[in-house]
C-alpha cells in the first residue's frame, strides 16, 4: 500500500532553442535511468523564459492557499496510499536551474496574490487617442460615431487586445531578486526543501560552431558520464546540504587567495552550478531586451532559502568501481 518514489523533472527551453533539444536530452541520458530504477516522475516544461520560474512559484503558491488535492490523491489519502520516500527535483540546465531557484523564492518569500502596479501620476495620464469622427452624413443622421482605428466600440477592442495578451503573455514575478533581503518568509515553508540534481545541459548553435558541435559528438560519452551520475544520485537517493565554502587549500595557495576563494565560494559554491555553459548561449540573449532578467542576471539565494536546499550526491562507498579505481590512479 505504498507508492514509489516521484521526483518532478524541470525542462526550459535552451536560450535560441525550442523545447524538443530539452526533450530529448532527458529521453537519452535521464530517463532511462529512473525507469531502471524504478522511480517515477513528472514533467513540467517551460517553452519561453520566465514561464519555468511561474509554474514553480504557483505550484508553491497553491500549497500555501491550501488548495485542493485532485480526486485521485483524495482517495488515496483516505486509504493511508503514501510515498515510500521523499522524491526531489531534476534540473536540466543552467537556465532552468537560474528559473527554478527564482521560482522558489517568489512561491516561499514572495505574496499569495500579485502586487498591484503603481498608479501612474496625474502628470503621466493622457488622454485617449481614439477620438470619435464623423465620417459619413448617414452616419452623422443616425447618430453612429466611427473610430480612427475602424471599430465602433474601442472599448470592446482594447478588452479583447488585453485578452489576447493576456493568454500570451507570462505574468511577471510577484518578487524581484533585489526583494529577497527585506520580503517576508512564510510560515509554512518546511525546514528542507526537496533535495535537487542539476543535470548538465551543454547545447551550443550557429554554423561557425559546427567544429565544436563535431567534437562534442565524437566525445559525448564524457558528458554522458557526467549527466547519468547525477542521475545515478537521483535514483539513489542520498542527499546533503549545498557546498557553500571550499575545503582547506594547498600549501601553494597564498593566504590572500585562500581568503578571496572563501569569499566566492560563501557567495556561490554550487549553487552557482553550470556557469560555463552560458558562453554557449546566442549574443541575443545578452543584447536582446526580451531576454534581460531570468537568464542573463547572475544566481541570487536568500540565505533563508539556501540553508533548506539540498543536493543529490554518491556517497563514496557508492561509487562505481571504475570510477574509484580512476580516481585512484590520478
Amino acid at each position: 500500500m505504498a507508492l514509489p518514489r516521484k521526483v518532478t523533472v524541470y525542462l526550459a527551453a535552451p536560450p535560441g532553442d525550442g523545447i524538443q533539444a530539452a526533450r530529448e536530452h532527458f529521453r537519452d541520458y535521464v530517463k532511462p535511468l529512473l525507469n531502471a530504477a524504478a522511480v517515477d516522475f513528472d514533467v513540467v516544461e517551460g517553452r519561453r523564459m520566465g514561464e519555468l520560474r511561474h509554474k514553480v512559484a504557483e505550484e508553491i503558491r497553491g500549497r500555501r492557499r491550501g488548495d485542493e488535492d485532485g480526486p485521485l490523491e483524495v482517495v488515496r489519502k483516505n486509504a493511508g496510499i503514501k510515498r515510500v520516500e521523499e522524491g526531489g527535483v531534476i534540473v536540466i540546465g543552467r537556465h532552468t536551474w537560474k528559473e527554478y531557484l527564482r521560482g522558489i523564492h517568489e512561491g516561499w518569500l514572495g505574496p499569495l496574490e500579485e502586487p498591484l502596479p503603481p498608479s501612474p501620476l496625474p502628470s503621466e495620464r493622457r488622454e485617449t487617442d481614439l477620438a470619435p469622427v464623423v465620417e459619413t452624413l448617414e452616419d452623422a443622421i443616425a447618430g453612429k460615431a466611427v473610430w480612427v482605428d475602424g471599430s465602433t466600440d474601442p472599448q470592446e477592442q482594447e478588452k479583447k487586445k488585453k485578452e489576447e495578451l493576456k493568454k500570451n503573455a507570462i505574468p511577471a514575478p510577484f518578487l524581484l531578486p533585489s526583494q529577497y533581503e527585506t520580503a517576508k518568509m512564510s510560515e509554512q515553508i518546511p525546514g528542507r526543501l526537496e533535495a535537487a540534481a542539476i543535470i548538465p545541459f551543454p547545447h551550443i548553435l550557429g554554423f561557425l560552431n559546427t567544429p565544436i558541435r563535431m567534437y562534442r559528438f565524437v566525445t559525448r560519452r564524457h558528458m554522458a558520464d557526467e549527466v547519468c551520475r547525477e542521475a545515478a544520485a537521483v535514483a539513489l537517493g542520498f542527499h546533503r546540504p549545498f557546498i557553500t565554502a571550499p575545503e582547506p587549500a594547498g600549501t601553494l595557495m597564498m593566504q590572500e587567495e585562500v581568503e578571496d576563494g572563501l569569499k566566492t565560494r560563501k557567495e556561490t559554491g554550487e549553487i552557482n552550478a553550470l556557469e560555463y555553459e552560458e558562453s554557449d548561449w546566442p549574443k541575443k540573449v545578452w543584447n536582446e531586451e526580451r531576454y534581460q532578467g531570468e537568464w542573463t542576471d547572475g544566481v541570487s539565494v536568500d540565505e533563508r532559502i539556501r540553508e533548506r536546499l539540498r543536493k543529490f550526491f554518491i556517497p563514496t562507498d557508492r561509487e562505481p568501481e571504475y570510477h574509484s579505481a580512476a580516481m585512484r590512479e590520478n
